[in-house]
């Protein structure tokens, strides 16, 4: 096909001027025809196809960030929308194909993949593709776009479908024995003492067999139990059970063994009073089949949704097949309760007195700072009279980190670094054979020696002096507020040798350690936080430094649509301000062009609690796991971009500020500590330890910020 002169393009049919089927005309026909794309790309589903969208509003001077293609149906408001505007003049190929050359195509006419037709066209779009691309596999549309700056929100789901109708009557209230377990240990009880309030549900019932004892056994979740079961296992184990609610063991660290039975695959329709539980039907294995069965031969009347969600969970929570995967997990939260009076029911056992606090080991610290909060750190181990400084290097790469050793150790790090300012951290591997600016050479960090193989801070317990660290599977450790509390591992004889080759990959001469306040399960995507432009720092424009941004300072802007109030009380959280009156601004509050231009660091934002799953728990979550939500910590692009081009720009910079109060979540009052003891001689360098934990100056060295101020790492 010969290179063609850019075909206009225009919008009809719609009922204004930024919307409507899209049309492109041909000078050697003279004639007006359709743009067409496969029917599949039409149906709402996000992709890269929306940027065909996106060029065609860009090139008609129209808003274009949030544009959107849809499909030709209702848009009849012009004379110009016929049944000869259906013919086609422009045809995309297959929809692994469209377009995948927008981030540098002027408008949608430049797309590779486009044919467009300089004879007569033909008549629909299925008979263009036809001849354009060969065998047809996808049924082709007219495309008309909508051209917007903002991309439309989805529209609210659906109200929730009436209750179904019961199986059999409410019966009679029943004094169940259930118990909330912890997924990993499986006792009632976590290591403080207090009662699990989040945790697998089990009731004790009869055996399988006639006369059988009475055994532990799961309740399944496929089809969601009611929320009075959560509510009655709650109250019953003296936990707020008011906003009590049920979700499934799928992303559970640990699944019940697989000697235990499902006791209920399928619970209906329950009534909480003052003397227990009364349900409709708590249904066995055996009863859900026979059900089935008889339904199945017209035996007894079943209505089919109820018959349907009968055989789904006999399928999902069979023992046998599919194990524990879809058992119950309650819950616990108060909440506004709209039931009788709860029943009395013994208080929990106060929990145990905290452990002192051990003293290990008189290992120092150095530490350069490399942007601020975001250090490159050495340990000073003794030998003889003066420290060797070094790294820590696992010199057996084929052994996997312990869960919890390097973030319990950067938790530990930090505390010790900030003061407890900021008593968490994360480490970030930077690639031994690369160089960055601002850091020291490759070759400078190969030479740093290697001085233990670990440090271990995970015997600390969780008190108020030492904030929780969560170290994988629902389990936590106390934040050392001293490297002194941990214990070296794997000393070198003798100390300071040289590092082996096959500890570069783990050595902490190649990783940023980066402190912040809140626990990290993953080095951040985002390096730090700073409000520009107002008259103080408590507001203005959102800025975050993020890899990989291509500027000296790594800082950028944030034009996501999707960030809401309490991204920004999250914000505020990381900042240490108070955040319960944080407001959004208009971008317009703060004077873009006296802050100099950046560029944009996050057009949309998720924040799954994947990252520090209880966070959404709040206050419901175990004592020593309760955490709010974190913008630095918990928030990040999503990982499925459904647009090559920018989906914002600078005119929709997130603005905000910070104010009101900065509550503490509740905490367990601590136990008194108990009587000092001496602690025990321990070391594996060999030295006394010290009766007290050594002074503030015991940080070496602590090498201030490049340039003055945050800069990321960028590579040269």
């Amino acid at each position: 096909m010969p290179v063609m002169e850019p075909l206009p393009i225009r919008l009809v049919g719609g009922k204004t001027s930024a919307e409507g089927v899209v049309q492109v005309y041909s000078a050697a026909a003279d004639e007006w025809g359709s743009f067409c794309v496969p029917a599949i790309t039409l149906k709402g589903v996000p992709g890269q196809d929306q940027d065909v969208a996106k060029l065609i509003c860009r090139g008609l001077g129209l808003p274009w960030h949030g544009a959107r293609l849809m499909r030709p149906e209702g848009f009849n408001n012009s004379e110009d929308v016929s049944p000869m505007s259906w013919r086609a003049m422009a045809v995309t190929s297959t929809p692994k194909r469209m377009c995948y050359n927008s981030p540098s195509a002027h408008s949608v006419l430049d797309c590779q993949g486009l044919k467009t037709f300089v004879a007569k066209p033909p008549v629909n779009c299925n008979f263009a593709a036809r001849l354009m691309i060969g065998k047809l596999k996808y049924n082709y549309l007219p495309a008309a776009v909508s051209c917007r700056e903002v991309a439309q929100k989805q529209a609210p789901p659906p109200s929730p479908p009436p209750p179904l109708p019961p199986l059999a009557k409410m019966g009679t209230s029943v004094n169940y024995t259930t118990r909330i377990v912890h997924p990993v240990t499986g006792t009632e009880y976590g290591p403080d003492g207090s009662r699990v309030s989040h945790g697998r549900l089990e009731v004790l019932l009869a055996g399988p067999g006639d006369g059988e004892e009475p055994v532990w056994g799961t309740v399944c979740a496929f089809v969601h139990p009611p929320k009075e079961l959560a509510q009655y296992a709650c109250r019953a184990a003296g936990l707020p059970w008011a906003g009590a609610h049920i979700t499934r063991s799928e992303f559970a660290p640990r699944l019940a063994p697989k000697t235990m039975p499902v006791h209920w695959f399928y619970v209906e329709h329950c009534r909480l009073d003052p003397k227990g539980l009364a349900c409709a039907l708590t249904a066995n294995w055996e009863y859900v089949a026979g059900l089935l069965q008889d339904a199945r031969y017209g035996l007894q009347k079943v209505d089919p949704a109820v018959r349907m969600r009968l055989k789904a969970s006999l399928d999902a929570c069979d023992g046998s097949v599919k194990g524990h995967v879809m058992d119950a997990v309650v819950m616990c939260e108060p909440g506004e309760p709209s039931m009788p009076p709860h029943v009395e029911f013994p208080a929990p056992p106060a929990p145990p007195p905290s452990p002192p606090l051990a003293f290990h080991t008189d290992v120092r610290l150095k530490a350069d700072e490399v942007f601020d909060g975001v250090y490159m750190v050495k340990l000073g181990v003794r030998n003889g009279s003066s420290y060797v400084y070094g790294t820590v290097c696992n010199n057996d790469m084929s052994q996997s980190v312990p869960p919890g050793l390097d973030r319990s150790a950067a938790a530990a790090v930090c505390h010790q670094l900030t003061n407890g300012a900021k008593p968490y951290g994360a480490w970030s591997y930077i690639e031994s054979g690369t160089e960055y600016n601002h850091l020291p050479t490759s070759e400078e960090r190969q030479a740093v020696p290697w001085v233990a193989t670990g440090l271990d801070c995970t015997a600390v317990p969780v008190t108020p002096r030492s904030p929780p660290v969560w170290v994988g599977d629902l389990n936590f450790v106390g934040s050392a507020p001293n490297v002194t509390a941990c214990r070296l591992t794997g000393v070198p004889k003798p100390i300071g040798k040289e590092l082996p080759r096959e500890c570069s990959n783990g050595a902490w001469s190649h990783r940023l350690l980066t402190c912040n306040t809140v626990d990290m399960a993953y080095p951040p995507y985002i390096l730090g936080v700073r409000l520009a432009g107002g008259n103080d720092s408590s507001w203005g424009r959102l800025e975050v430094v993020m890899p990989g941004l291509g500027i000296q300072d790594g800082f950028g802007t944030v034009c996501a649509q999707d960030f809401g109030i309490e991204h920004a009380q999250a914000v505020c959280r990381d900042l240490g301000m108070g955040w319960t009156k944080a407001k959004l601004l208009p971008p317009t509050a703060v004077n873009a062009s006296k802050l100099g231009s950046l560029p944009i660091a996050l057009e949309a934002l998720e924040c799954p609690d994947l990252l520090y799953p209880l966070y959404s728990l709040g206050d419901a979550a175990p004592f020593e796991a309760r955490s709010r939500l974190s913008f630095v910590r918990d928030c990040r692009e999503p990982s499925y971009r459904n647009s090559y081009l920018p989906l914002c720009d600078h005119t929709s910079d997130v603005v905000l500020a910070c104010g009101g109060d900065s509550p503490p979540l509740p905490r367990l009052s601590p136990s008194p500590p108990p009587a000092p003891s001496p602690a025990p001689a321990y070391g594996s360098s060999g030295s006394a330890l010290p009766p007290v934990y050594p002074p503030p100056d015991h940080v070496d060295d602590v090498s201030p910020p490049v340039s003055g101020g945050l800069r990321r790492a960028l590579r040269r």
